[in-house]
């Protein structure tokens, strides 16, 4: 049992120690995130297969061994994932209180990825062959939806195995999600799904134009198809902090059908790309708004800030304003982002 320590400053690494195991392989690390914490344990595994589980989750005393059994009994296969993933936690009781996973063929899968924006298969509670990360590599080490990420560039070199009846990982249901987050997780969603369309051809993602022989027509169509999906998640996560699909929408809409008079049509594009600008990116926000000419967008990148830019720029109650953030990289990353996302004919940088 590989442990990792990912930077806690409560009770956990006293906790983890009171275990006198000889089984357990305690690491620590500083403060990254989960996805840097299962490559690291995944690179210290001496095991033929891996299982995670998350701390804040539990497993029935003979899990491990009926998904074991089941693997040896079905060798065909790298990544065996169980039926039902019953769920406990605040308010949250009762036989239905679970989520069922389906069995897929292996070439719909980034069809089904792309289409529901989340993944079908689970991470947790799932065996996996080692095999799998040294013929794919590790996870992307983002802020969230790791696994999303990681499939949507790999189902189609993994073998997936439905385990039917499998029920014993229990899955822990938190009571609310943090706004910041539930941003970046649609942002690095939405970056993901438009790595798909690069990567794929229209007919994998959406296997319906396999029957289109045209080429530029089975573009078209798969750019309709495209939008309707970015629409349609935007309108499911309205109410959390979802409105970046409509941002890729907007992007593969056909020229023709673009309205003229859209509200989200908008001539200019101002745009910042700042890290850690709590000292100054009040009064840079406000000399913007305060323009004499108010017929523009204000797209801020935040380029992983740890400090207060964050908060100060959503402390702004003005539509015109939108907020992207993304994983630390430098400025020029944080304008390209906002120049592939300007909605404006013309678009202008002021340094926050």
């Amino acid at each position: 049992m590989i442990l990792v320590d990912d930077g806690s400053t409560d009770r956990t690494v006293d906790i983890v120690r009171s275990f006198s195991d000889p089984r357990i392989h305690f690491v620590r690390q500083e403060h990254r995130n989960f996805a840097s914490a299962m490559n690291r344990a995944i690179r210290l595994a001496r095991g033929e297969f891996i299982l995670g589980v998350d701390s804040d989750d539990y497993i029935d005393p003979d899990y491990i061994q009926k998904m074991v059994d089941y693997a040896r009994s079905n060798p065909g296969y790298d990544y065996y994932y169980p039926e039902i993933l019953p769920l406990f936690g605040q308010d949250i009781s009762g036989p239905n209180a679970r989520w069922i996973y389906h069995e897929y063929e292996n070439r719909l899968l980034p069809s089904v990825l792309f289409l529901n924006g989340a993944s079908p298969i689970p991470n947790p509670g799932s065996l996996k062959r080692k095999s799998v990360f040294e013929k794919c590599g590790l996870y992307r080490e983002l802020d969230t939806v790791e696994d999303f990420d990681f499939l949507s560039r790999n189902a189609l070199d993994i073998r997936f195995k439905q385990v039917k009846g499998m029920a014993g990982y229990h899955y822990r249901i938190h009571a609310g999600s943090n706004r910041n987050r539930m941003v970046r997780r649609h942002q690095i969603t939405a970056e993901a799904m438009e790595e798909m369309i690069r990567r794929f051809p229209e007919s994998v993602l959406c296997p319906s134009l396999a029957s289109v022989a045209d080429p530029q027509e089975r573009q078209r169509k798969f750019r309709q198809f495209a939008v309707s999906v970015f629409e349609r998640l935007a309108r499911k996560y309205q109410d959390q902090s979802g409105g970046i699909y409509l941002d890729y929408a907007q992007k593969y809409r056909l020229p023709e059908e673009k309205p003229i008079s859209s509200a989200s049509a908008v001539p200019l594009t101002v745009y910042m790309a700042a890290c850690n600008a709590e000292s100054t990116v009040e009064r840079a926000v406000q000399s913007v708004l305060g323009q004499t000419w108010k017929n523009f967008e204000l797209l801020f990148v935040d380029d992983g800030s740890t400090d207060r830019t964050v908060p100060i720029v959503q402390s702004f109650r003005d539509s015109r304003i939108r907020l992207v953030q993304q994983d630390h990289k430098n400025f020029a990353a944080g304008m390209n982002h906002a120049i592939r996302l300007a909605r404006g004919e013309f678009v202008i940088g002021i340094d926050a």
